[in-house]
C-alpha cells in the first residue's frame, strides 16, 4: 500500500491543478459555444461540435467538490457512481472522435461516421451500461473508499474486471488509431485535383490538420494508462517508490482539462475563425479552406477540389481515396 505521508507530498498539487483545469474547460466551452451560436463556417465540422461537449465533461470532471465523502457512504457511494458514468462519457466522447476519424482516413466509409445526435446517444447508454456491474458493486458494498484499488488484490480484481478493462480497451481503440493515422501521413501522399493550380491548399497543410484532429483521441490514453498501471504496481507493492506513480498518476488525472484546451489551440479552425472574423470586419467574402468529417451536411454540395490519396508513395494506385471537400 501506497506511503501516504509521502504521497501528500503530491497531493498537495492536485487541487490548484483541477481548478485550473476547471477554469480552462470553462473558458473554452464559452468560446466553443459562442463560435457555433454565431454559425462560423469552420464550426460545423463535426469534431469542433463533438469537442462543445468534450469541454462541458471537462467542467463536470473538474468542479471543485469540498465535501469529506469518506465519512458519508451514502454521499461517497453516489458520488464514485456519478464519478465514473462521467469518466467513461468523457472517454467514450473521445472515442466517437477516434471512431470517426478511422471511417474517414483509415477505411475511406465517410457515409458511416455518427452524427453529432447519434454520437451524445451513443456516449450516454454506453457510459451508463458500462457503469453499471461497478454500480451494483459499489452498492452492495457497505463501506465506501475514494480509492478502490488501496484494498489489495481484491482492490486490484475490482478495478480491473469493474471499470479497468473497459478503460483499457477503449483508450487503447483511440492510441491504435492514432498510430495508424501517423503512418498513413508519414508513408503516404497527397493528390491534388481539380482545380490544383487556385488552390492554396498544401500537402503539408493537409497533413498538419489531420495529424491535429488526431491528438483529440489522445487525452484518455494520456490520463487513464497511468491510472491502469499505477494500481498495478501499487498493489503488488512492485517498488518503495509507488507513491510516486500514484502521485503523478494523480497529477496527470488533474490536468484532463489541460490537455483538452491545449490541444484545441491547435485545432485548425482557430485561424479560419479568425480570417473570417477579419474579413468580415472589412466586408470580404472569405472561404473556410477545407471542411473534415461533417460529410452529411446537405448544404455542402459543390464538387470536390482535392483528394486525399491513402496509396503508399509507390507506383501502386490501387488504393483507397479520401474526398477533402472545399466549402
Amino acid at each position: 500500500m501506497v506511503n501516504q505521508d509521502k504521497l501528500a507530498d503530491y497531493v498537495q498539487y492536485y487541487q490548484p491543478l483541477a481548478l485550473t483545469s476547471f477554469i480552462l474547460s470553462v473558458i473554452l466551452f464559452i468560446f466553443i459555444l459562442i463560435t457555433r451560436l454565431c454559425r462560423f463556417k469552420a464550426t460545423r465540422r463535426l469534431n469542433y461540435k463533438l469537442y462543445l461537449w468534450t469541454m462541458l465533461i471537462d467542467i463536470i470532471n473538474h468542479l471543485p467538490l469540498q465535501f469529506d465523502l469518506e465519512d458519508n457512504v451514502v454521499g461517497c457511494k453516489s458520488y464514485m457512481i456519478v464519478n465514473y458514468i462521467i469518466n467513461f462519457a468523457s472517454i467514450c466522447l473521445n472515442v466517437a472522435l477516434a471512431y470517426n476519424i478511422h471511417m474517414v482516413f483509415i477505411l475511406n466509409k465517410s457515409n458511416r461516421t455518427l452524427s453529432e445526435f447519434h454520437t451524445m446517444l451513443v456516449v450516454i447508454f454506453a457510459s451508463i451500461v458500462l457503469t453499471i456491474p461497478f454500480a451494483t458493486i459499489t452498492l452492495i458494498n457497505p463501506k465506501c473508499t475514494l480509492m478502490i484499488y488501496y484494498e489489495g488484490w481484491r482492490g486490484l480484481l475490482k478495478m480491473l474486471g469493474l471499470v479497468g478493462f473497459s478503460f483499457f480497451a477503449l483508450t487503447t481503440y483511440c492510441l491504435v488509431i492514432f498510430i495508424m493515422v501517423v503512418k498513413k501521413l508519414i508513408s503516404h501522399k497527397v493528390v491534388n485535383s481539380n482545380n490544383v493550380d487556385n488552390s492554396q491548399l498544401t500537402n503539408n497543410y493537409i497533413k498538419k490538420l489531420i495529424f491535429r484532429l488526431c491528438l483529440y483521441p489522445l487525452v484518455p490514453v494520456l490520463v487513464w494508462y497511468p491510472y491502469i498501471l499505477t494500481t498495478i504496481i501499487d498493489t503488488l507493492d512492485l517498488t518503495v517508490y509507488s507513491y510516486v506513480f500514484v502521485g503523478l498518476q494523480g497529477i496527470v488525472a488533474s490536468m484532463q482539462g489541460m490537455f483538452n484546451f491545449l490541444f484545441f489551440l491547435s485545432d485548425p479552425a482557430l485561424p479560419e475563425i479568425y480570417m473570417e472574423i477579419h474579413d468580415k470586419y472589412f466586408k470580404r467574402e472569405h472561404e473556410s479552406k477545407v471542411q473534415l468529417t461533417d460529410f452529411k451536411d446537405p448544404e455542402y454540395n459543390r464538387n470536390v477540389a482535392l483528394t486525399y490519396d491513402l496509396n503508399s508513395n509507390s507506383n501502386n494506385s490501387s488504393g483507397l481515396n479520401i474526398n477533402i471537400k472545399l466549402v
